[in-house]
């Protein structure tokens, strides 16, 4: 092993126990052209004009250094290591690039209580059909897990789209002004939380869909009952 690979591995091996990977600075990493934030910019994933607004909204992450970042090989490679040491049997498991999104914790007051200033997002899938996400944080110069979670589906909205917008048309925002959050909503006072989007529109209503096991449930209420 010459000294350059076994420098690479000391790094891989760092990285895989601490969560937190600086790759080495390169040229800019593009944004692939398939994935739903550079796709909705070209025009051609909306079919209507409040699909587009929603995905560009969801996906705004995806033009972030983060998301740059996050390309890098070491990536690839801390992957596989993350979910085995999380305990998954997703076998050969790969990003999922098109869900990279923003991350905020909420309270019952739809307040932020993130403990860091930028956190994403970004699923994963494998061939035998497993999947789940990540929670990542990003400080400028490196990019640490601060989660992982499988699931029985892709937490993703692009991926529920046509159950999304079925139903937002039920709820009482005005679809033509209405942006979208990946958000965890917690309760400190019981220590309970769900996976959730967002939805705010122009006249300030909220509504969100949560990802439950069997799929996604619209509520126009935080989740979780708070004492009056």
């Amino acid at each position: 092993m010459n000294g350059w690979s076994r420098t690479a591995l000391a790094l891989l091996l760092a990285a895989s126990l601490s969560g937190c990977a600086a790759p080495r600075a390169s040229g800019p990493v593009g944004i692939p052209p398939d994935s739903p934030a550079a796709t909705v910019r070209e025009g051609a994933v909306s079919e209507t004009a409040e699909t587009g607004s929603l995905l560009r909204s969801y996906y705004e992450g995806q033009d972030s250094r983060a998301f740059q970042m996050l390309h890098k090989r070491i990536f690839s490679q801390l992957l596989g290591q993350w979910t085995d040491a999380a305990g998954f049997a997703a076998a050969d498991p790969v990003w999922v690039f098109d869900s990279f999104t923003r991350y905020d914790i909420l309270d019952p007051e739809l307040q932020s209580i993130a403990t860091h200033e930028e956190v994403y997002c970004c699923g994963f899938s494998s061939p035998d059909g497993g999947c789940g996400y990540f929670v990542l944080s990003y400080d400028g110069n490196s990019l640490c897990r601060l989660k992982t979670v499988e699931t029985p589906y892709l937490y993703d909205l692009n991926s529920n789209l046509k159950e999304v917008v079925d139903g937002l048309k039920e709820t009482s925002l005005d679809l033509s002004s209405v942006s979208a959050t990946r958000v965890r909503l917690d309760d400190p006072d019981t220590g309970r939380s769900t996976e959730a989007i967002r939805f705010t529109d122009g006249a300030g209503r909220t509504c969100f869909a949560l990802f439950e096991q069997a799929g996604v449930v619209f509520s126009e209420q935080f989740p979780f009952p708070t004492e009056a």
